[in-house]
């Protein structure tokens, strides 16, 4: 297939030859005459090489692109070469495809066409100096060569201008491909408030315009100041698991500067490949800033393994990528602190009312649909107002934090412990039955009993709390606030008992506790 192909190219850039020479009119008599300026140039072609690049170096321009006497020797070995190719008189693929390769390498060092038709014409006015000067040609065939001279001239101009056109026209394809990518990765982006959701999306677009085979993500904790919590794509276990942070490294750098860093082990780069990056096969990586406005995000790397440096197009595209993805990723993190807020009881830090509703209903709806069961604790701090009134308010939210600290203790993962308003709080025990939910709250009474509680001038105080029990399985055809109901109903019947206590919704008869004196 590929021989076919490779066939089928090398058939086109024939005809696109033949095409060529025939629209200039350029014939065997032409190359015949081309050898004949060949053979005149060998005894003054160090001279005319001198000429020409004395001319070039009177520019600005061109005398910055050659650096030193080194450079511009093998330079002159090289324009050698091109010269005497130019009038050798052999003119098919293998010279076109040379020309084509040399034009690229010209592009790439930032030489212009202008340089080439400036080139050119100094290159004509020397040799037909030297032709002028010749005695070994008549007047009549001097100009039959400088005609053939000029034919292929023209014929290297637009073979130069053909490859000129090609590459852009690739150039502004690639573009389009990464503007289109680009496009596509920030509809992502913005379609997602899911944070862990959006840093894939981030790392797999950044990935797919660079063709690099890896990336990672850290986080920045300012309140902490200091990185943590790695993502990755593409890197092996020991690599994630041996990444460090060094003071002073490239790391700190990027955030300070809040400029990207490539990072390789080329001669010139400042910034070196450590042994850990060369031993997972990465020949250079780009590690870019994540800031939002002020607030500094984290930093994104990607990584190359079959090239030490990415082109120009794909460092620009990457820092849009980079700055899309950074107010996207505030967004995300805003929306979800945001979303935290709403669903969490600012004092406690447990479940709000809201968020226990939401969750007691999502359970019930699972019930009926697992043919399962759960548990409802309601509780309520005993003589509470007491507290505030002798120790004030502030004590008083001092009790509900340690409170809420003894149930995180003491439940499971899957528990639901909210506050839901003043001291009054709810546990949810998914999958429990009436008499394992009993033991949880006997214990929690136990735990709560003789548990101190530090209160101002490090006093400590004892608390007791009264709680109501409701299970609900699938047969249970209640809504939540029926259960909430229950459970409420079964902890007052605890309070009327003497508190300190646990009562079952419905058979208040068995509520278990020691019975607690006065309120």
């Amino acid at each position: 297939m590929s021989n076919t192909k490779n066939n089928v190219e090398d058939s086109s850039l024939s005809e696109k030859i033949r095409y060529r020479k025939k629209f200039l009119e350029f014939t065997s008599v032409d190359v015949k005459r081309l050898k004949e300026v060949n053979k005149l140039l060998e005894t003054t072609e160090d001279s005319l090489i001198d000429e020409f690049y004395n001319y070039l170096l009177s520019f600005k321009d061109t005398r910055s692109l050659i650096r030193d006497e080194k450079m511009l020797s093998k330079l002159k070995i090289v324009q050698k070469a091109y010269f005497n190719s130019l009038t050798s008189g052999h003119y098919e693929e293998e010279y076109v495809t040379q020309r084509q390769r040399i034009g690229i390498s010209h592009q790439k060092v930032g030489i212009s066409i202008q340089w080439y038709l400036g080139a050119y014409v100094k290159y004509i006015r020397l040799v037909i100096s030297k032709l002028q000067n010749s005695k070994s040609f008549g007047l009549s065939h001097k100009v039959e060569i400088e005609a053939s001279l000029l034919k292929i001239i023209f014929f290297d101009i637009g073979i130069t201008i053909d490859t000129y056109l090609e590459t852009r026209e690739k150039v502004a394809r690639q573009l389009t491909a990464r503007l289109s990518e680009l496009n596509q990765i920030a509809v992502d982006l913005t379609s997602s408030m899911d944070v862990d959701k959006l840093l894939n999306n981030l790392m797999e677009g950044g990935r797919r315009l660079t063709d690099s085979f890896a990336a990672s993500i850290v986080h920045f904790d300012s309140d902490k100041n200091k990185f943590t919590g790695w993502k990755t794509s593409g890197l092996s276990d020991n690599f994630v698991k041996n990444m460090k942070f060094r003071t002073g490294g490239l790391a700190e750098k990027v955030f300070s500067s809040g400029c990207y860093i490539l990072s390789n082990d080329q001669p010139e780069s400042d910034c070196k490949l450590s042994a850990l990056a060369r031993d997972e096969g990465v020949k250079g990586f780009l590690c870019l800033p994540l800031t939002s406005r002020t607030r500094r995000l984290g930093l994104i790397y990607f990584y190359l393994n079959d090239r030490e440096t990415f082109d120009p197009g794909e460092v620009e595209s990457l820092v849009t990528l980079a700055h899309l993805a950074s107010g996207a990723i505030n967004n995300a993190r805003l929306y979800a602190e945001t979303l935290t807020l709403s669903i969490t009881d600012p004092l406690t830090g447990l479940a709000n009312r809201r968020a226990g509703e939401t969750h007691l209903e999502l359970e019930r709806i699972r019930v009926a649909k697992k043919k399962s069961f759960s548990s409802l604790l309601m509780i309520d701090i005993d003589f509470f107002k007491k507290i505030n009134d002798s120790y004030g308010h502030p004590t008083g939210d001092s009790v509900l934090k340690q409170l809420a600290n003894i149930f995180i203790a003491q439940i499971r993962g899957i528990d639901i412990a909210s506050r839901f308003g003043g001291e009054e709080f709810s546990i949810l025990l998914p999958d429990t039955l009436n008499d394992a939910a009993e033991a949880v709250a006997n214990r929690l009474l136990k735990v709560i009993r003789e548990t101190p509680i530090v209160i101002p001038d490090n006093e400590d105080i004892n608390i007791t709390v009264s709680i109501g029990l409701v299970t609900f399985n699938s047969s249970s055809s209640h809504d939540i606030k029926t259960l909430i109901s229950q459970a409420d109903g079964a902890l007052y019947e605890s309070k009327r008992q003497g508190r300190n206590r646990v009562c079952v919704y419905n058979t208040y008869a068995g509520c278990q506790g020691e019975r607690s004196e006065g309120g």
